[in-house]
């Protein structure tokens, strides 16, 4: 009777974990500045930007990213010329017709997607004018880290997160946002599920003890 009880118990045990085995998955979204400088000459220096939605659960993808300057209060974006402003480059997996972006201010870009069109696996690459980040008029990459510049993203089942650009070199810095908790309410039908095994448990454990 007790190993009869204890298999009942396992099995409800794995049953829960299984139905929830999902809420788990991390989603992780990469951004990395490399090279020179982002430069006034931006759009032949179009993957001086990269953003890459390295992993997540299925069908969610990035609805909205804001590149924020504001921890360095001399910083800003130019777009005073045309080729100032967001150059998309020829090998990103994100083309320029499946976003739009905003400014507010100087210091806060925002870049909102298309539905569907930045998945799991693939990269954003991107070139754009940018002024004073870190200690001078020029932007290489690894100033972003020493200016401690965030960027934010949210996907499209509406969490979020946050990351901060580390230097890795003068001419590197790399920022990651890590959602542990991407799908934290269980759909409907997996709660239901869920109850009715532990309905069918409970019921089946009273038999037991009689």
């Amino acid at each position: 009777m007790k190993i009869a009880k204890k298999s009942l118990i396992t099995v409800v045990v794995t049953a829960s974990v299984a139905l929830f085995a999902g809420i788990a998955e991390a989603a992780t979204i990469k951004f990395k500045t490399i090279g020179g400088d982002s430069g006034s000459n931006a759009a032949r220096r179009d993957n001086f930007f990269r953003v890459i939605f390295e992993e997540g659960p299925e069908n969610v993808y990035i609805d909205q990213l804001i590149l924020d300057l504001s921890a360095d209060p001399d910083a800003s974006f130019n777009f005073s010329r045309p080729r100032r402003a967001p150059q998309v480059g020829n090998n990103s997996d994100v083309t320029d017709a499946e976003f739009s972006y905003s400014l507010d201010g100087q210091q806060l870009l925002t870049l909102d997607f298309a539905d569907g069109a930045f998945t799991t696996g693939e990269t954003l690459m991107f070139g754009m004018n940018t002024n004073n980040v870190g200690p001078g008029f020029f932007d290489p990459g690894g100033d972003f880290g020493l200016a401690g510049v965030t960027f934010d993203v949210t996907l499209s089942n509406g969490t979020f997160g946050t990351g901060t650009f580390e230097r890795q070199s003068r001419r590197r810095s790399v920022a990651v946002a890590n959602i542990l908790d991407p799908e934290p309410v269980p759909e409907s039908s997996t709660v239901l599920g869920l109850f009715a095994i532990l309905g069918m448990s409970g019921f089946s454990l009273k038999r037991l003890n009689q």
